[in-house]
């Protein structure tokens, strides 16, 4: 059992509920996972690398979006030390609140992803 597996398998509901078909899911719930644990720098370097028939367009489009943002736990060190060097007094109140803004930024690109898969795919046509 690897961690791409298992961040994998975590996903594969949210990467289907974006639009994504279930049979791309667990590679897209690896990406995803990916994009929140660490950077989604690393997830672009992921997506990249996956060879391209193993992956549809729509689903790398999909994933584009996905995870174009800042929600992962990295972000969550610097918003907590940014924040609290400026607001000292404050800092459990950031600590309690910025879980809550990565599950938010997580799930806004994600919400994004499934826009995007819900408009007709001849809008994306090269």
């Amino acid at each position: 059992v690897t961690l791409e597996r298992i961040l994998g398998i975590l996903f594969s509901p949210v990467a289907w509920l974006m639009g994504v078909p279930w049979e791309e899911a667990q590679k897209a719930g690896w990406i995803l996972g990916v994009k929140l644990t660490l950077t989604e720098f690393v997830a672009f370097l992921n997506l990249g690398a996956i060879p391209a028939d193993e992956m549809s367009e729509r689903t790398r489009m999909l994933l584009t979006y996905a995870i174009c943002g800042f929600a992962n736990i990295g972000s969550v060190g610097i918003t907590v030390t940014g924040l609290s060097v400026l607001m000292p007094e404050r800092r459990e109140e950031v600590l309690s609140l910025v879980w809550k803004a990565l599950f938010a930024g997580f799930v806004a690109t994600c919400l994004t992803a499934a826009v995007v898969g819900a408009l007709p795919s001849n809008l994306f046509v090269r």
